[in-house]
């Protein structure tokens, strides 16, 4: 039954709706009325509330959607039940007074329950006004005029107390705490003491966060309590002698305490509350609670307070529910920040390795031949020539990666992939000393600065692996577009990868395809060996 329930307001309510509507319907047969000639009608109305109501509960085990879109409707037939027995020519018997004064609880109860926020006032005064403008038709049913009378203030006090229930039940949910996700530990417990003593009105608040992967107490006061921010040792800070079993309003003179235990239950103790953050802010009364959030525990103290009761004790636990999700986003950011940071080092050494490394490897490979080539005699100024224009060309390549660490580069900036894939390819085989070949095929598309670069390193790469690891003598390219995707075939004639029974993928080239959202395969044997690349086309006109 319970597990039926849970959850599932509007099956309650309906229930209670058909409760209601059977009270109704037996006090109209089983009392007798002074009102003969109304009794038929009182017995139509109830007898017509029975079968609304159990309309609507079969409504609320059926569909959830209908459930919502039928709550006006809903409301407005328990208001027309309590008016059409209002509107009966003699006062109701007090058993059935009894009844339509629960009805109109419901009502009220039932208006908070489907509109939150101005529901219950908004019911209340339709069917306080619907009543006063009974009690001004008394002329025309003079035995109304003891009855509606009393009944209309009882109606308007119980409108009063749900509407202020309402309002306060509001007022519980705190809006959203966003801490500072950079920075030490100083202005994050600033933020928190600042966001609860604003919800709770403290004069005086204390904040204690004791990491988990660390020994030490960071320990943020302000306000009454003086701004300051201490960290300190185990020795300083022992931990409490007695975990505390829910938010705590207490007074330590008068030894008495309010327990708000995690059940929602409120406990009356007495006994002075012990806690090193009381004794360490000489605090004689105030709210004490624990946030557990991750990678820590936070224990907040809050003092002065004007007027404190027992209110207060579920104001706390929401703002400090609030402040352990701030906590939570915190670490999330924080993560996600280091995250960050490594991608972004993991990426400039791909960089460095795949352009500066491999053209100052390309360049010695390059002297090198040309100190040969000197030794047999050849001429090497056409050599040296060529090697001086791939330098200048790779300082270039340099300094616009270092635009783009800077964000000093337009990122987004289109870029002509063939064409510039082409020139990338020539030079790079120009550097190495190898011949290189790109074809593509029609209608390929321009693509960002970005992906441009991430493309070229690729080329780069495969380039100086082919010459480095497996002496060849020619690369050729194949650019084309598939089914959604921009599709590379990097072939060269060299002696292959390694003999394995899969053969091992270049670290930085897999690493640049996977980023891109791309797969790659390897197919190698002597004198072939072909790298398959399908990036997802994200640039092509839809």
């Amino acid at each position: 039954m319970r597990k039926a329930l849970n959850f599932r307001t509007g099956r309650v309510v309906a229930i209670v709706r058909s409760g209601l509507a059977l009270a109704l319907l037996a006090t109209t047969w089983t009392l007798e009325s002074e009102r003969s000639t109304g009794d038929a009608a009182a017995r139509l109305v109830a007898a017509g509330y029975i079968v609304a109501a159990f309309a609507l509960l079969g409504v609320t085990l059926l569909s959830w959607w209908q459930t919502h879109r039928l709550r006006l409707v809903a409301l407005a037939i328990d208001a027309a039940v309590l008016f059409a027995a209002l509107a009966l020519p003699a006062p109701p018997p007090p058993a059935m007074a009894g009844v339509l004064m629960a009805l109109y609880a419901f009502i009220l109860l039932g208006a908070a329950i489907g509109w939150p926020r101005n529901g219950a006032p908004i019911a209340a005064l339709v069917v306080v006004a619907g009543h006063a403008l009974a009690v001004a038709a008394v002329p025309l049913a003079p035995g109304l005029s003891q009855w509606l009378g009393p009944h209309l203030m009882a109606m308007i006090a119980l409108a009063g107390l749900v509407a202020w229930m309402g309002q306060r039940i509001g007022k519980i949910r705190p809006p959203r705490l966003d801490l500072p996700d950079e920075g030490e530990w100083p202005e994050a417990l600033s933020a928190m003491l600042d966001f609860v003593s604003e919800q709770a009105e403290a004069a005086g608040a204390a904040a204690a966060w004791q990491p988990d992967d660390e020994p030490w107490v960071f320990l943020h006061t302000a306000g009454t309590l003086g701004d300051s921010h201490e960290r300190l040792g185990p020795d300083q800070f022992p931990p409490a002698a007695q975990e505390l079993a829910g938010t705590v309003l207490f007074d330590r003179r008068r030894q008495r305490q309010l327990v708000l235990l995690d059940s929602g239950a409120v406990v009356a103790r007495k006994g002075a509350l012990v806690h090193p953050l009381l004794t360490r802010c000489s605090a004689p009364s105030g709210l004490l609670l624990t946030v557990r959030a991750q990678g820590g525990t936070c224990t907040l103290l809050l003092t002065g307070v004007e007027d404190v009761a027992a209110d207060h004790l579920r104001l706390a636990r929401a703002a400090g529910v609030e402040i352990g999700h701030a906590l939570d986003r915190r670490a999330v950011m924080v993560i996600m920040r280091e995250a960050d940071r490594t991608r972004i080092r993991d990426t400039l050494a791909r960089d460095l390795h795949d352009s500066v490394a491999q053209s100052l490897a390309g360049a010695s490979f390059r002297i090198e031949a040309l100190r040969l080539a000197l030794a047999n005699g050849r001429a090497i100024d056409a050599d040296l020539d060529a090697l001086q224009r791939s330098l200048e060309r790779e300082e270039r390549t340099v300094q616009r990666l270092i635009l783009q660490l800077r964000d000093r580069d337009q990122p987004d900036r289109p870029c002509d992939l063939v064409s510039e894939l082409d020139t990338t390819l020539n030079d790079t085989g120009a550097r190495w000393g190898i011949a290189c070949a790109l074809t593509a095929d029609p209608g390929l598309p321009t693509v960002p600065l970005l992906a441009l670069h991430e493309f070229e390193q690729i080329l780069r790469e495969a380039v100086a692996n082919a010459v480095r690891h497996g002496n060849a003598a020619r690369v050729d390219v194949h650019l084309r577009k598939g089914e959604g995707q921009i599709v590379l075939d990097i072939i060269d004639d060299g002696t292959g990868f390694p003999a394995r029974p899969r053969p091992l993928q270049p670290r930085s080239i897999a690493a640049r395809v996977a980023d891109m959202g791309g797969r790659m395969t390897v197919e190698s044997q002597p004198g072939r060996s072909v790298l398959h690349l399908a990036v997802p086309d994200r640039w092509s006109a839809a």
